[in-house]
């Protein structure tokens, strides 16, 4: 773009993880005097380190993206002084004057064109001086001079002094993503504190309620709320989610009170839901609306951060159509409290979705500073997409309960090392004993596996309601060393091409390790024997088709220079990793499903970590597995001669 790439300036000889200032989730902004306000801006949270005059640009994990940002880089090296660390957010302008975020993803990607400014809001260096322990207003105002000279592309992130709510409300009603409230006075400290707040604004909408989840835990009366919406036509119901927080116990009591005389057979959706979706539902006769707030939707039309509000008794469920929505107030789903013993170190607890964290910030990845509150409120953010692909299967966990840094182990039976309410399943393994697993079923399971520790989630190729027919099957292309990247995707693509040959489709997965997955969904006819027997001819015969590059020996020493086609996470009690799981590996990388259209220009399976991956999540446009439940395939038919 416009004549600069990222080789017109020398990177930084050094990288500095900068340790930024983290804001801390709060329902409501600030309205005292000793708050300033400033936009929260929907973009990149990116460091720009001058060192000797040579610019790098960092983003809040370590990682160097200078060359993604070439025309941000070029301004700060015009900036006329040689030392220098920035703060701020790069951003893309959309034509209505507002950040975008997926217009910024895709200005990346080479398929859009839009201006990209760097927003700074706080100067940690210059020249010689460390500014962090000065006051805020003493370091936005060397800022502002720093800025003075008014680059297009470098802008002055500002302040207003106004009662935060007042500024909170008109940023919500402008459509921006909310706003940020800093103290005044406070030095600048890395990770979250008191002195950085941070105020989401949601949006409200009525929907339908179309039947009920079973209570899980303490929880009484019932679980989640499964919401619809009518189309434009008002005729048909479209399913946009569950709602399982929010309530007091009076309110979940009378919505069973009201819900159960409702009760019917069938689910009165047009569409058809999932297996796990279905599970455990109570479908009633769509006549009740609730409003809920939510920060958006996914790419599936799903509600994101749902949470309930109340029973609107004066509204007809004819009207409560997608047309609804509006803004709303703040996104609250986080609270924290200290201990009443001051005198305990590390006393800390936090709730998320309804879930105690004790030690919220322990560090769970070192390298990149996440905490166990922010590995929380992570999960919470991908909540029912993650579910899509992890309800009711039996689950074997990677646990860290000192984070990725330190010892991990590997474990599927849950002992006396998780919360009661998080669901169990009794399975008999090979020697007939009958041991427990967990599985999960909301959010707040998920939640609870977090507070132990947990940093991997593998899962079973079956659901608990057919234990022994697997309805999906997984190929793992694990690779050596020295296999290059294109290499891999290549034979992913092979293996792909054979899979539909015969009738098969796959979904490609990258696992947040080295290798890929190619995930077949597959009717629940067959046992784990046969699956595990077809998915190992299949493996072979590419593998004969390919002897030098490919093998289906799990040998280290067998399979130098090759890709190892794993087809034995098929067999009864195999797992593989889960859609949006973190993986307990430096980097914090995430697994993620991508369309064979992003695979083709993914460099590696470890690309995203949980705020990238978050950030992707929000901004898909289209599902990258779409299809998948109407691909599924009967191995007995695709078997038959």
């Amino acid at each position: 773009m416009q004549g600069i790439t990222s080789t017109t300036f020398t990177a930084a000889p050094r990288r500095e993880k900068p340790g930024l200032a983290l804001a801390v989730a709060v329902e409501r902004p600030p309205d005292g005097d000793e708050w300033l306000h400033e936009i929260k801006y929907d973009g990149y949270r990116l460091a720009i380190v001058l060192d000797s005059g040579s610019v790098t640009i960092l983003t809040r994990s370590g990682l160097e993206w200078t060359d993604r940002f070439p025309h941000i880089a070029a301004a700060a090296a015009r900036l006329g002084t040689d030392d220098v660390l920035l703060d701020g957010e790069a951003v893309a302008i959309a034509p209505d004057g507002r950040p975008d975020f997926s217009l910024l993803q895709a200005v990346l990607a080479q398929q859009a064109d839009a201006p990209l400014l760097y927003q700074a809001f706080d100067l940690l260096r210059l020249g010689s001086r460390d500014l962090r322990r000065l006051p805020l207003e003493e370091r936005k105002a060397a800022l502002s001079r720093l800025l003075e000279a008014g680059d297009p592309v470098l802008r002055f992130s500002g302040q207003l002094d106004q009662r935060g709510g007042e500024v909170f409300e008109h940023a919500c009603r402008l459509g921006i993503e909310g706003i940020v409230s800093k103290r005044k006075g406070s030095p600048y400290q890395a990770g979250r504190s008191g002195d950085w707040l941070k105020s989401v604004c949601l949006q409200t909408g009525d929907f339908v309620v179309i039947g009920f989840s079973e209570p899980q835990g303490s929880r009484n009366a019932l679980g989640a709320l499964l919401l619809a919406e009518r189309d434009a036509g008002g005729k048909e119901l479209k399913f946009v989610g569950r709602v399982g927080t929010g309530f007091s116990e009076e309110q979940l009591r009378r919505l069973l009170h009201l819900l159960e005389p409702l009760a019917r057979e069938r689910s009165p959706l047009s569409e058809r839901l999932t297996a796990a979706e279905r599970r455990g539902v109570t479908w009633v006769e769509p006549v009740l609306v609730v409003e809920v707030s939510h920060s958006g939707r996914t790419g599936q039309g799903r509600l994101r951060h749902a949470r309930f509000r109340y029973l609107r008794e004066d509204k007809p469920a004819a009207e409560a159509s997608s047309s609804g929505n509006r803004p709303g107030k703040a996104l609250g789903t986080m609270e924290t409290t200290m201990s009443r013993n001051d005198t305990t170190q590390g006393s800390q607890t936090a709730t998320v979705a309804g879930v105690t964290l004790s030690n919220p910030q322990r560090v769970m990845y070192a390298g990149q500073g996440i905490t166990k509150l922010e590995l929380a409120e992570y999960y919470e953010a991908v909540g029912e997409e993650q579910l899509r692909w992890l309800r009711d299967r039996p689950l074997a966990l990677v646990r860290c309960p000192e984070g990725e840094q330190s010892s991990c182990f590997y474990q599927k039976h849950p002992g006396t090392s998780f919360a009661a309410h998080v669901p169990r399943i009794d399975i008999e393994e090979k020697a007939g004993e009958v041991e427990q697993y967990m599985l999960v079923r909301e959010a707040t399971d998920v939640i609870a596996l977090v507070q132990a520790g947990v940093l991997e989630i593998h899962a079973w190729g079956s659901t608990a309601a057919n234990l022994e027919q697997p309805d999906l099957l997984v190929f793992d292309l694990d690779p050596d060393e020295a296999v290059p990247y294109a290499r891999l995707k290549q034979h992913a693509r092979q293996l792909r091409d054979l899979l539909n040959s015969i009738g098969l489709t796959a979904f490609p997965r990258a696992t947040g390790g080295k290798g890929i997955h190619l995930v077949v969904p597959i009717e629940p006819d067959t046992d784990f024997a046969q699956a595990k027997e077809f998915s190992k001819a299949v493996a072979t015969e590419l593998a004969r088709q390919h002897p030098d590059q490919l093998t289906v020996n799990m040998s280290k020493a067998k399979r130098k220079g090759r890709v190892f086609i794993d087809y034995l996470r098929n067999g009864r009690g195999a797992t593989a990793i889960t859609n949006w799981s973190t993986r307990a590996r430096p980097g914090a990388p995430v697994a993620v499903p991508v369309s064979w259209s992003e695979l083709s220009g993914l460099h590696s399976s470890a690309r995203w970590k949980p705020d990238s991956a978050l950030r992707r999540l929000r901004s898909l446009k289209n599902d990258p597995w779409a299809g998948f439940e109407e691909a599924r395939r009967s191995l007995q038919k695709v078997v038959a001669p």
